[in-house]
């Protein structure tokens, strides 16, 4: 029951990234109107059981736009994975809040299913904001750091 339930959730949090707005039209549109675009986005995750108390626009970086422009090289036309670029939607809960971090993205996904979405994060960082493993996948080393010596 748990499983179907994560793949439910899931399910949805695609869709909330289905819409198609550029980073930078996004961030125009909230700062036509910061309430507005703040109850439209609470719409989308009361459905997930939580609101949003704040938003926050994180800008690309060096070391992200370097990584993203190199991974769509490498990995455009790969057969065992697939890359794709989009706008994210990240919420997280800061304690007694939830904000919503909205931020250019990339995915490196593998052929069945499991996959790696990274942002930018602050001035020259980045951040895993999501490691999916598929649960017939789990405890087979998918999200295991290997080094090798």
């Amino acid at each position: 029951m748990e499983n179907l339930n994560n793949t439910k959730i899931m399910s949805k949090v695609k869709r909330l990234r289905a819409k198609k707005n550029s980073f930078d039209e996004l961030f125009n549109i909230y700062n036509s109107n910061p309430t507005a675009f703040l109850l439209k986005e609470n719409k989308k995750t009361e459905k997930l059981g939580f609101s949003v108390d704040e938003i926050e626009f994180v800008q690309n970086n060096l070391f992200f736009n370097m990584l993203s422009n190199y991974m769509e090289l490498a990995f455009k036309d790969h057969i065992f994975f697939r890359f794709s670029q989009f706008v994210a939607r990240s919420t997280v809960n800061n304690g007694d809040k939830f904000l919503m971090k909205i931020s250019d993205a990339f995915k490196l996904e593998l052929l069945n299913g499991c996959y790696l979405k990274i942002c930018p994060n602050n001035l020259n960082g980045l951040e895993i904001s999501e490691l999916y493993i598929l649960p017939e996948f789990q405890n087979q080393d998918y999200g295991t750091v290997c080094v090798i010596r």
